[in-house]
């Protein structure tokens, strides 16, 4: 033996990865590039424990890290080079952002070393000559910080983790010098390291209790209570106890966009999603109600149907407003209330404090018949025509899919298609794009779902806008054999704006594109259907097919989606 010998300090690279893996986080995505190719070396001898899923773009990266956050809990995590990562990468960034999804992104300043102030080609410091990555990557992130040592760099990577992760989640970012990832840590260094795993111990918030007697009490009271439920049910996996106090209240409930599948909208108090291209009776009941329980919803304007005075009137109603973020509470309508903390925490504290306090008698219309109706084929004008009407489309993909299926949707009408006419039957089926409502989400987001969730079916969904803009991912997923199943409502056209456009439109209709060809060309399996009756079968083979498959669906372009717009909404055009 030979003493004396200083022991070998790991490099910072390699001690990034084991605060990644400390913070059970699984998987990473992105694209080696500039200094991150670091990252990438030092997760080789992790490759068992931390799945690195290399994708064809940045862009798609960071929404496939968008979806690790919204299913598990724990941010996702892009490793890519800062040039790109700010660039295609700020897509998912900004998409996390809005959606409230832990997200962190670590990237490189490619300063090339001792060359930051010379101006080296793709730099990002923010120097002369180069772009600055720290403003851009600020401007969509809660936190971001620049490592110039290896010590700066793992305490960055730790606080990035708590700050995505804390409160409202979100995106966090570190930029990295390259000193910070190929020198050595300084485990004695100042400031001195600490272990991963008691630096993020993050404790759900719990409502004042007081505060909880006095909504328990206001709920009780209520002629017409109902629940609206938004994103943070989902944030907080809260499921199971928003659909106990709605039993318990036996309220009903409507949802927001990005609150879909939160409650089976197969159940009994399902009013389905609110807002301008909502569901006619979750609009009216909301207009009705005398209490309103917000439970995690911003309540932004396309959910308000562009703050409509006839669908929530904080004059005449009293609201009770749950977040786990303060500043969201009498933001857009004044409250009577204000329950800040966590969904799920929040939500079982009223349940056990309900349950002894007695209710009031009701109105006799309360709740409304909640349950939505079925839809009308045999009343449904243009449901059997060629091209296939997009309403028959959504029928077909709700009679065809099981109801553990997870379905997430793209930017456009088929999303909206989809959001009003698609009854989910189980809670955390249904994904929206998020605030950013950006093209080319869906597809990336259903690989990486269906790369967490192997044993449930997932199928996106997608306009042809979408799917020209995400069609590398088709790679990805054969790459990694990923049986995700496509549907494209392929119009050729850019069906919302084209529709805003009314009689002239222009800069929104595309040549007509085979999906179908291109996907079998990736060696995915694929059908183009143009045919009504062909949907479900098609759709069914392509379940069964245990491979990536492309539905490419040839819809109607005439048919409009102000079929779908609420009368509650206050601007008649599209948006």
């Amino acid at each position: 033996m030979v003493s004396g010998r200083k022991k070998k300090e790991m490099k910072g690279a390699e001690k990034i990865v084991q605060v990644i893996l400390d913070a059970e986080i699984d998987h990473v995505f992105g694209l080696p590039g500039g200094g991150s190719y670091h990252l990438y070396n030092a997760l080789y001898d992790y490759r068992d424990r931390i799945r690195v899923i290399l994708t064809r773009d940045e862009q798609m990266a960071s929404v496939m890290a968008d979806m690790y956050g919204r299913l598990t809990g724990k941010p996702g995590v892009v490793i890519a080079q800062g040039i790109y990562a700010g660039s295609l990468g700020l897509f998912g960034i900004m998409g996390g952002f809005f959606a409230s999804s832990p997200m962190v992104v670590l990237t490189d300043f490619s300063e090339r070393g001792f060359f930051t102030q010379m101006g080296p080609a793709q730099g990002g410091s923010g120097d002369y000559g180069s772009v600055n990555l720290f403003n851009i990557l600020g401007a969509a992130t809660k936190y971001v910080t620049a490592a110039v040592t290896p010590n700066e760099g793992v305490i960055g990577v730790q606080q990035a983790i708590k700050h995505a992760s804390a409160g409202r989640p979100g995106p966090a970012a570190v930029i990295f010098r390259q000193s910070a990832l190929i020198n050595e840590v300084d485990e004695k260094g100042v400031p001195p390291l600490h272990a991963t795993r008691r630096l993020l111990g993050l404790s759900r918030v719990h409502a004042d209790p007081v505060s909880i007697e006095e909504a328990c009490r206001m709920l009780r009271r209520a002629k017409r209570p109902l629940i609206i439920a938004g994103n943070g049910v989902h944030v907080s996996r809260a499921y199971d106890e928003l659909l106990k106090v709605a039993e318990a209240l036996n309220a009903p409930v409507a949802t927001t966009s990005l609150g879909k599948s939160t409650i089976p909208e197969t159940h009994r108090l399902s009013l389905g999603m609110m807002g301008t291209y909502g569901k006619d009776q979750a609009n009216e009941a909301i207009s009705k109600a005398d209490t309103i329980l917000v439970a995690a919803s911003r309540l932004s304007p396309t959910n308000t149907c562009y703050m409509s005075s006839r669908l929530i009137q904080p004059e005449k109603q009293a609201i009770i407003h749950l977040d786990i973020d303060p500043r969201n509470m009498g933001w857009n309508y004044p409250v009577d209330l204000r329950l800040v903390g966590d969904a799920k925490i929040v939500l079982g504290q009223l349940l056990s404090v309900l349950s002894r306090i007695p209710a009031e008698e009701r109105s006799e219309d309360w709740p409304p018949a909640g349950s939505w109706p079925d839809f009308p084929m045999e009343a449904a004008q243009g449901w059997d025509n060629e091209p296939i009407h997009p309403r028959r489309l959504v029928f077909e993909i709700g009679q065809a899919l099981p109801p553990e299926a997870l379905v997430t949707v793209d930017a456009g009408n088929n999303r909206l298609w989809m959001c009003h006419d698609f009854r989910t039957r189980t809670p955390q089926s249904f994904y929206s794009p998020g605030g950013l409502a950006g093209m080319g989400w869906s597809l990336p987001a259903a690989v990486a779902s269906k790369m967490l969730l192997p044993e449930r079916p997932v199928v996106a969904i997608s306009g042809d806008g979408g799917m020209a803009i995400s069609m590398n991912t088709l790679f990805t997923a054969n790459q990694y054999h990923v049986p995700v199943v496509i549907v494209v409502f392929n119009d050729s056209a850019l069906g919302m704006v084209h529709d805003a456009q009314g009689d002239h439109p222009f800069a929104t209709e595309f040549s007509a594109a085979d999906f179908a060809a291109i996907a079998k060309a990736t060696g995915a399996w694929s059908r183009r259907v143009t045919k009504p009756g062909e949907v479900g079968p098609a759709l069914r083979e392509a379940l069964a097919s245990k491979r990536p498959a492309l539905l490419d669906v040839v819809i109607d372009r005439k048919v409009n989606n102000s079929l779908i717009v609420s009368s509650f909404n206050v601007r008649t055009a599209a948006v």
